[in-house]
């Protein structure tokens, strides 16, 4: 067992066991049970101290304490199998990963066919020659430069908001730029 998770063990050893201990009278069993599965006596359990713990495994492991690479020799392979899912295992949490983002793949799925619908549409109109690809804006530079700050901003208004030139008196303008 790797130092990780010997510490894992142990910690859920003492709270098993604490957790029997502070029961009834008859958890006497499961607290002997405990024991016997850990492999212990209840008063080594008791005085167990984390860096105590730390020591024990290095020395069982015969490697030093502050060792940080591992290596794949190190793991075994029945540990690398518990971390693989089986395929029933597998199928389960696929299941439950599609039921819980199923509404965003209903609309990733009508968004899809949408766009496939939109390709088809003018994939036909191309054949057809009735095809007819989005005019590009005009920009300012088409309608060629402003002659006085007047007409810039006369430009500006009518490109950028149509709403907003409806809305201001032009006469207004053009007696404020005259002067």
């Amino acid at each position: 067992m790797s130092g990780v998770s010997s510490i894992l063990v142990d910690e859920l050893y003492n709270a098993l066991r604490s957790t029997a201990t502070s029961g009834v009278e008859s958890d006497g069993e499961l607290i002997a049970k405990l024991d016997t599965v850990a492999g212990r006596t209840a008063a080594a359990s008791d005085d167990a101290d984390p860096s105590t713990l730390l020591e024990e495994d290095a020395k069982q492991n015969k490697r030093p304490l502050d060792d940080d690479e591992e290596s794949i020799s190190d793991v075994s392979d029945s540990e690398i199998e518990g971390y693989l899912l089986t395929p029933e295992e597998s199928e389960a949490k696929s299941a439950i990963w599609h039921q819980w983002n199923k509404p965003y793949l209903m609309e990733w799925a009508i968004r899809d066919e949408q766009r496939k619908a939109k390709k088809r549409a003018e994939d036909e109109a191309k054949r057809n020659g009735t095809y007819k690809p989005r005019k590009r804006p005009v920009h300012s530079t088409a309608m060629g430069p402003a002659d006085s700050a007047l007409e810039a901003t006369q430009m500006a208004l009518s490109k950028k908001a149509r709403s907003l030139s409806n809305r201001v008196n032009m006469s207004a303008l053009e007696e404020l730029f005259k002067t």
